[in-house]
């Protein structure tokens, strides 16, 4: 662990300091404040961060933004014209966006599930970290 963080960042003894990233310690060290935070980073990939006093786990899965970025680009869409909406789409664009809303929300949704989640901050560009 970079020395800078080693007093600032507990670790759950069974994440092998090793294998974590210094984006997601960086991460971490942000919302370590927060008891029961969870840190949701869009980013080269998807990454939730479960910090309950310490790091507690992480979830790494594909990037949502870059996935549709590649079909938009199959497709010859404008990425402008996709916005999430929560219903079933009549057309390819709205198919598209509302499967963006209940990817990211299904996600978010069982992140939270019977954890104690108090406060969720999201990282999507380099940044750009806010709560939400």
């Amino acid at each position: 662990m970079p020395k800078q963080l080693q007093n600032h960042i507990l670790l759950n003894p069974e994440i092998d300091i090793n294998e974590v990233g210094v984006d997601i310690l960086g991460f971490s060290y942000y919302i370590r404040l927060e008891p029961h935070a969870l840190g949701l980073s869009f980013g080269t990939a998807t990454v939730a961060i479960n910090y309950n006093g310490q790091l507690d786990g992480v979830v790494i899965a594909a990037d949502f933004f870059n996935s549709y970025n590649y079909l938009d680009s199959i497709l010859g869409i404008d990425s402008n014209q996709l916005v999430m909406f929560d219903d079933f789409g009549r057309n390819t664009i709205d198919a598209i966006n509302g499967a963006k809303y209940f990817m990211i929300n299904g996600f978010v949704n069982q992140m939270l599930l019977n954890r104690g989640i108090k406060k969720i901050y999201v990282l999507h560009h380099k940044n750009d970290l806010k709560p939400l």
